[in-house]
């Protein structure tokens, strides 16, 4: 059983999404505050 490899690979990802949903939420703030202006 290789548990390392899986916990790198569970925490890389985790990684790029947590990325990515930062990412996201911070393009929907910037225009919901572009469209209040």
């Amino acid at each position: 059983m290789d548990l390392q490899v899986d916990n790198r690979d569970t925490l890389l990802t985790g990684t790029a999404i947590a990325k990515f949903v930062n990412h996201v939420c911070y393009e929907m703030r910037y225009y919901s505050s572009a469209d209040a202006t």
